[in-house]
């Protein structure tokens, strides 16, 4: 009933379900499984993500969603990869800096902060 009152929705997601089909506008988000980058865990760890298959269908991993409709919106993002997201974020944050997915590696590295 919530989502009743609210005049324009976007959802995002990986699944068809009630939310997304009341949606004005769905944009396909790819599963953890088809999603490549590197997260931070809850202990600090800097960890990689692999792939394990391409994206079905119009999905897209979400560094590439979210570029894709930044710039739709006038923003100026220009990465081609998870790794290229990665390399910004370490010029910006400083608990990243020097990192790279090389140092980061199979194990992954532990960060200050």
């Amino acid at each position: 009933k919530a989502l009743d009152k609210v005049p324009f929705k976007v959802f995002i997601g990986t699944n068809e379900n009630e939310t997304s089909r009341t949606a004005d506008v769905v944009l396909p988000l790819a599963s953890f499984a088809e999603n490549e980058g590197a997260i931070t865990n809850f202990a600090g760890r800097v960890q990689l993500l692999h792939r394990a298959f391409d994206p079905l269908g119009d999905s897209l991993g979400g560094w590439k969603l979210l570029a894709r409709l930044g710039n739709a919106l006038g923003g100026d993002y220009d990465f081609h990869s998870a790794e290229d997201v990665f390399d910004e974020l370490t010029t910006k944050e400083t608990k990243f800096a020097g990192l790279t997915y090389e140092t980061i590696g199979d194990l992954g590295v532990k960060v200050n902060g």
